[in-house]
C-alpha cells in the first residue's frame, strides 16, 4: 500500500494575503508562503448546497496536502496557472496523529 505521500501527484504555491500603502489606500497583494508544496487535485463531487455559517457549494474543488502544510483560511493556493481561495482547511486524524489536511477551495477569475 502506498504512503499518503505518494498520493500526493501535483505541487502547488501557497499564498497569502498583504496590505501595502499606496498614498493614502491600502493595497491588496499576494505573496507566496510556500512554494512546491505537494498536494493533490481533486473534484468535489458532492451534490449539496448549504448555506448555514460558511457557503457550500458544488464547484468548490478539494484539495489533499501532509498534516505539516503551512495553510489557513483565506490562503490562495496556485496550481496550473489557476487561483483558488482557501475556504476551509480540514485537520484529518488517524488513530495517534494529524494524518493528512484535506482543503477546499474555489477557484477564482483573476481578470
Amino acid at each position: 500500500m502506498p504512503s499518503f505521500s505518494a498520493l500526493l501527484i501535483h505541487t502547488c504555491t501557497i499564498q497569502a494575503k498583504t496590505l501595502n500603502t499606496s498614498g493614502y489606500e491600502q493595497v491588496e497583494s499576494w505573496a507566496n508562503v510556500a512554494t512546491l508544496v505537494p498536494c493533490r487535485h481533486d473534484f468535489d463531487g458532492s451534490l449539496a448546497i448549504s448555506d448555514t455559517e460558511l457557503r457550500v457549494n458544488t464547484d468548490d474543488d478539494v484539495f489533499f496536502f501532509n498534516a505539516d502544510a503551512v495553510i489557513s483560511r483565506g490562503n490562495r493556493i496556485v496550481i496550473d496557472a489557476k487561483n483558488y481561495d482557501v475556504i476551509k482547511v480540514k485537520k484529518l486524524y488517524d488513530s495517534a496523529a494529524l494524518h493528512h489536511l484535506e482543503v477546499v477551495a474555489r477557484a477564482v477569475d483573476t481578470k
